[in-house]
C-alpha cells in the first residue's frame, strides 16, 4: 500500500520477495534498522601520586589530576622555584562504531510482473564521529623568591616561572563507513517508472574534537625584604599549552552491488520450487546462539536428505541436519561469528540454495587441556 516503509530487523541481513505479481504503491520503501550511535565520553586524567614535601615530612598521596601545588619557598636570595608542567590532555578515544568489514543487508525481488517500484535503501551504514581530546591541566604556579638574609647578604629573590600549560588531547578518529549493500531484482518485464535503489557505501565518521589547551601557572611572588643583585619581581607566567589536532575522518564505504537480471517463466518456477531457508527460531527473541546450540529454520521445498551448510572460514560447512516437513533443526558447529550465513543443500542435485543470514552467532571459548 502506498506509504509503507517495510524495515529489516536486526540480525537479519537478507530479504528476498517472491510471487507471480507484485504491486508497489506510491512512497514505499524497504530499508533496514541502524542503531543509534552514542557519543563517546571525553576523557579525564584517572588520579596521580604525589609526594608532598616541605614544611611537612614527605608523604606520598593519591590525589586527583589537577594544578600542581606551588613548590616551598626558596631559600634567603635565591630565585623562587619554577612550577610544574601541567599535564597533556589525554588523547581521544577512536569510534567504536567502525563498519569496515560490515556490508550492508541483501534485497532481492523475483516475479513475473513487477508494477511500480519501491526506493529500496541498502546504504552502508554510517561510522560513528571519533571522541573529544582531553583538557590539558593546568601548569603549576612559580615558587615564592628567597627572603632577603641579614644585612649585607644577599636580597631578595625573583619569584618563580610559572609552569607550562598542558597541552590540548587530540581528537580520536573517526570510524569507517561500511560497503554499501546489494540489491539484485529478477523479472521477466523490464521495471517500469523510475527506481529509487541505493547501494552507495556509509559515509565516514567525522574525527573527534581536540580537547582545551590549558593556561600555563602564575609567577611566583618576589621574597620579602630589600632588593639585591637578583632584583625583587614576580616571576614570569607560564606559557599557554600546545593546541591538539582534530581526529582524522574515517573512511567512505565502497559502493555495493546493483542488479537487473532479466528471467523467463522456467527460471522463476524453478526458483520458485526449489529449496530454501526463511526464518529462525532459536529460543530467545535476539536470534544469539553459541556453538552446540539448537536452531529451528523454517523453509520452503524441504526434503528428506537436504542439509544445511553454514559459513566457517570461506567456506560452507554441514552442520547435523534433521528435517521434518519445512521445517530443519540443526546443531550450530564451530563456524563463523556475527550475522553468519546458512544455505540448504540438495546433495541429489548438487543445488545450493542462496546463502542469507538468521540468526547471530556468538563468540565462545574452548577449554585446552
Amino acid at each position: 500500500p502506498d506509504g509503507t516503509t517495510i524495515v529489516l530487523q536486526h540480525p537479519l541481513k537478507h530479504l528476498v520477495f517472491i510471487a507471480d505479481t507484485i504491486t508497489v504503491g506510491q512512497n514505499v520503501t524497504i530499508t533496514y534498522v541502524r542503531d543509534p550511535i552514542a557519543p563517546l565520553a571525553k576523557p579525564v586524567h584517572p588520579p596521580v601520586t604525589r609526594t608532598i614535601p616541605f614544611p611537612l615530612p614527605p608523604k606520598t598521596v593519591t590525589v586527583p589530576a589537577a594544578k600542581t601545588p606551588t613548590p616551598p619557598q626558596a631559600d634567603g636570595g635565591r630565585t623562587g622555584t619554577s612550577g610544574f608542567a601541567g599535564l597533556a590532555g589525554l588523547p581521544g578515544q577512536d569510534s567504536l562504531n567502525d563498519y569496515k568489514n560490515a556490508p550492508g543487508p541483501h534485497f532481492e525481488i523475483w516475479t513475473l510482473n513487477l508494477q511500480g517500484s519501491p526506493h529500496i535503501d541498502a546504504h552502508g551504514l554510517d561510522g560513528g564521529d571519533g571522541g573529544h581530546g582531553g583538557d590539558g591541566i593546568e601548569g603549576g604556579d612559580g615558587g615564592k623568591g628567597g627572603n632577603k638574609v641579614g644585612i649585607f647578604g644577599a636580597g631578595a629573590g625573583d619569584g618563580g616561572t610559572g609552569g607550562p600549560g598542558g597541552s590540548a588531547g587530540n581528537g580520536g578518529r573517526g570510524g569507517h563507513g561500511g560497503k554499501g549493500g546489494t540489491i539484485k531484482i529478477c523479472t521477466v518485464q523490464p521495471v517500469q517508472g523510475p527506481v529509487q535503489l541505493d547501494v552507495s557505501g556509509g559515509n565516514g565518521g567525522a574525527g573527534g574534537q581536540p580537547g582545551v589547551p590549558a593556561p600555563g601557572g602564575q609567577g611566583g611572588p618576589p621574597g620579602d625584604g630589600a632588593g639585591g643583585s637578583n632584583g625583587k619581581s614576580a616571576g614570569q607566567g607560564g606559557s599557554q599549552g600546545a593546541p591538539g589536532n582534530t581526529g582524522p575522518k574515517g573512511d567512505a564505504g565502497a559502493i555495493g552491488s546493483l542488479e537487473f537480471v532479466p528471467i523467463t517463466q522456467a527460471m522463476y518456477y524453478q526458483f520458485l520450487a526449489a529449496p530454501r531457508l526463511e526464518s529462525a527460531s532459536t529460543g530467545n527473541q535476539s536470534l544469539k546462539v553459541k556453538k552446540g546450540d539448537q536452531v529451528t529454520l523454517q523453509g520452503a521445498n524441504l526434503a528428506p536428505g537436504d542439509i544445511v551448510l553454514i559459513a566457517k572460514d570461506g567456506a560452507m560447512v554441514p552442520c547435523t541436519t534433521t528435517i521434518v516437513g519445512n521445517t530443519a533443526n540443526i546443531t550450530v558447529p564451530a563456524c563463523d561469528g556475527g550475522n553468519v550465513k546458512v544455505q540448504v543443500r540438495r546433495p541429489s542435485t548438487s543445488y545450493d540454495s542462496l546463502a542469507v543470514s538468521l540468526f547471530m552467532v556468538l563468540p565462545t571459548l574452548d577449554v585446552v587441556p
